[in-house]
C-alpha cells in the first residue's frame, strides 16, 4: 500500500508536470532534409543534429525510398527523385502516419471502454487543468496511461451537476 500511495507517477502535482511536458514536447515528423528550419531540430535524446529513421525496406514504403536514395549516394548514381517529389512523399507519409496513430489510439480507447463497460471498478483520475470560464476540465488516468496517453476533457454538463462549480 505504501508503494501505491508514495508512487511518483500518481502524485497529483507530478501529473500536472507530466501533462505540461507532453504538451510542450514535439512529436516526430517526416520531412525532406534541408527543407527548412524544422530539418535542423535533430533528435533530443540521441543528442544529434541530423537524424533519419530507417528500418527494413519491407516494413514501410518510405524506407524503400530511403534505401534507393542511399544506394544512389553510395554508388555515385543520379537520384531518381526530384526534391518536389521527395517533399510530396514525405508530406503524404506524415499524413498517413498521423491518421494511423489517431486511429490506433481511438481503437485502444474504444476496446478499453467496451471491456470495462460491464464491470464496475474504481478509476483514479487526476485533474490536470481547469478553466474558470470554461465548460470543462481535463483529467489524466495514471493507471491507464497506455490507453489514455493524453489528458481527457470532461464537460461539466456530462456530470449532470446541479450548478456550475465555484472556484
Amino acid at each position: 500500500m505504501v508503494d501505491l500511495v508514495a508512487a511518483d507517477d500518481i502524485h497529483p502535482l507530478l501529473q500536472q508536470v507530466i501533462h505540461q511536458f507532453k504538451r510542450c514536447s514535439n512529436k516526430a515528423y517526416v520531412i525532406r532534409s534541408n527543407s527548412g528550419p524544422q530539418a535542423t531540430v535533430g533528435h533530443y535524446s540521441l543528442n544529434i543534429k541530423n537524424y533519419t529513421q530507417a528500418s527494413s525496406p519491407i516494413r514501410r514504403y518510405m524506407d524503400i525510398i530511403l534505401q534507393r536514395l542511399l544506394h544512389c549516394a553510395i554508388c555515385n548514381k543520379a537520384n531518381q527523385y526530384t526534391r518536389a517529389q521527395i517533399t510530396d512523399m514525405c508530406s503524404q507519409f506524415q499524413e498517413n502516419l498521423t491518421k494511423a496513430k489517431v486511429y490506433e489510439q481511438k481503437a485502444e480507447e474504444l476496446a478499453f471502454t467496451v471491456s470495462t463497460r460491464h464491470q464496475s471498478s474504481p478509476k483514479l483520475a487526476i485533474i490536470v487543468h481547469t478553466n474558470k470560464d470554461g465548460d470543462s476540465f481535463e483529467v489524466m488516468f495514471p493507471f491507464n496511461r497506455s490507453v489514455f496517453q493524453r489528458s481527457m476533457s470532461i464537460m461539466y454538463a456530462d456530470l449532470q451537476l446541479e450548478d456550475q462549480p465555484a472556484f
